[in-house]
């Protein structure tokens, strides 16, 4: 048995497997999101586009109809909608991208700053001791 102590962790490495470890952590999750996100524009594109014609009152079996999305001024937001559901395909990939990206970044500034914080620790107090064996 030998005995090997860790005095450094590169800092390089350790941002640079953080941001891998936490882009594929955030997959799945990001997939579950852009999904979801995908389900909630498509439900509120089809309440916005019934809103176009809504019916306030049916007096005497006349229908008494108005658009509501004009009175609201939600237009904008419906062309929103419209455009983000009819660019499904797109819009999951790049939510999904997005989110790897922001979990990426988030697991390399964390292994970052453990790097850091490991290394002063490692240069006052010694590093962290490790036996090893060989074959």
């Amino acid at each position: 048995m030998r005995k090997l102590i860790i005095h450094h962790i590169g800092l390089g490495s350790s941002v640079k497997f953080g941001c891998g470890l936490g882009a594929l952590a955030n997959l799945i999750p990001g997939l579950v999101l852009a999904l979801v996100s995908k389900f909630i524009i498509a439900t509120l594109r089809a309440l916005l586009e019934s809103w176009q014609s809504a019916e306030l009152a049916n007096i005497f079996g006349q229908s008494i109809r108005a658009n509501m999305l004009a009175v609201l001024r939600l237009e904008g937001a419906l062309k929103t909608l419209q455009f983000l559901d009819n660019a499904a395909p797109l819009f999951i990939l790049l939510l999904t991208l997005a989110w790897m990206l922001l979990g990426g970044v988030g697991l390399a500034v964390l292994g970052g700053i453990s790097a850091a914080i490991y290394n002063t620790i490692a240069q006052l107090f010694g590093g962290i001791e490790i036996q090893v064996r060989e074959e």
